[in-house]
């Protein structure tokens, strides 16, 4: 795999949580975000944009399991600034709301409210 398209995952994992933009990414790895959007794709099967909603909405899965955060705080958490951007957006990957999917969810971590 081209060492830039490395380099882009690894900088989208670790700032999914923030407004990141392709130009910013390309400029980080030494692409213009034409080129940078052309290689993405072609390195890795989907667009940048799916790719970082895709990562976005797993680590969303987890809190939702795993802690007691509310989901207007897992959706700021997760780089949503909307909460119900958030929700239509987990809805349509995973065909359910957050709320539905956390109360299917074993009640063991919904008592440790943060």
């Amino acid at each position: 795999m081209d060492p830039r398209v490395v380099a882009a995952v690894e900088i989208m994992r670790t700032d999914f949580h923030t407004n990141v933009h392709a130009a910013a990414v390309a400029g980080r790895v030494g692409l213009s975000e034409s080129r940078f959007q052309h290689l993405f794709k072609k390195e890795i099967g989907e667009t940048w944009t799916a790719y970082l909603k895709r990562i976005r909405l797993s680590r969303a899965m987890e809190l939702l399991g795993d802690s007691g955060l509310s989901i207007k705080l897992i959706a700021f958490r997760v780089g949503y600034n909307n909460p119900a951007n958030f929700t239509r957006a987990f809805k349509a990957a995973f065909g359910e709301s957050p709320r539905t999917f956390r109360m299917r969810r074993p009640t063991s971590s919904k008592n440790s409210r943060s």
